[in-house]
């Protein structure tokens, strides 16, 4: 491991231990307990009139370990939701983008995009 990546290793658990919440995954009937740090993304398109519309999205850093079902760690898939408290997150597409990405250049942590899709 480079200088660099201890670097980003040791910001990445600062913010963890900072900001994460307690979250639940869940895809089907399988679900995952996890720690996530809450976050946001947004993105500009011009419309069909030309018109810039910009798009926001909550998103959730997750170690991609954590992101699995019977210990089998598997990728975010758009339909996914992520339950914070009462508040029920879908995991989306970024635009025409996938719906996570890497946060990090050692592929430890994923960003995954979601709309709110239920508040109690």
């Amino acid at each position: 491991m480079t200088r660099f990546s201890r670097a980003i290793s040791a910001g990445i658990t600062a913010v963890f231990r900072a900001a994460a919440v307690s979250v639940i995954i869940t895809r089907g009937t399988s679900t995952a307990d996890a720690d996530a740090v809450p976050g946001t993304s947004a993105r500009e398109d011009a419309d069909e009139n030309g018109v810039t519309v910009r798009y926001e999205y909550s998103d959730f850093l997750v170690y991609a370990m954590e992101y699995a079902f019977d210990s089998v760690e598997v990728e975010p898939q758009p339909g996914d939701t992520i339950t914070v408290d009462s508040d029920v997150y879908e995991v989306v597409p970024f635009g025409p983008d996938t719906c996570w990405n890497w946060h990090d250049p050692d592929g430890t942590v994923r960003r995954v995009h979601t709309k709110l899709k239920a508040s109690e």
